[in-house]
């Protein structure tokens, strides 16, 4: 996937994305067919939605998709991020910004040191807690749904 006519670092970088795309389409597929959870977290907009692989398996699975924006979880930007599953781990997060708050801006801010990305951060403490207690929460909710169907 990518343009026609690339070349050097362009080229380098739509190929090693594609390699990437496809594994992760491979990871995806396997984990569907064994009953195993698995996610895959990215921008809204990002082309790893659209190569052809990932699509096939989003058509092959009955998969959840989920998107919010990061500000609603403690992040600091107003990116929307999708995060697919092939089960419905993660629906409960789903939250689009309410505009009740500032965002950080997008565009890097020129320092002594350096540029200085604003939104780029590491994840805040809550955004990690909300999405390990879903994490959590979805395995209890299955085990007691396997504990279940034994009786």
């Amino acid at each position: 996937m990518g343009v026609d006519g690339l070349t050097g670092l362009d080229k380098i970088r739509t190929e090693t994305a594609n390699q990437v795309y496809a594994s992760a389409a491979q990871i995806m597929l396997f984990c569907c067919l064994n009953d195993i959870l698995c996610s895959v977290a990215n921008p809204e907009n990002s082309l790893f939605w659209l190569y052809p692989d990932v699509v096939k398996v989003m058509q092959q699975v009955q998969d959840c998709s989920t998107s919010f924006h990061d500000c609603m979880h403690g992040g600091r930007g107003k990116k929307l991020t999708k995060w697919w599953a092939n089960k419905d781990a993660y629906e409960p997060l789903e939250c689009l910004c309410d505009g009740k708050h500032e965002h950080a801006q997008w565009n890097p801010i020129q320092e002594v040191q350096g540029l200085r990305f604003p939104t780029l951060r590491k994840l805040p403490i809550l955004t990690c807690f909300v999405k390990g207690f879903w994490i959590w929460w979805y395995s209890m909710r299955s085990k007691e749904a396997q504990h279940s169907q034994k009786r």
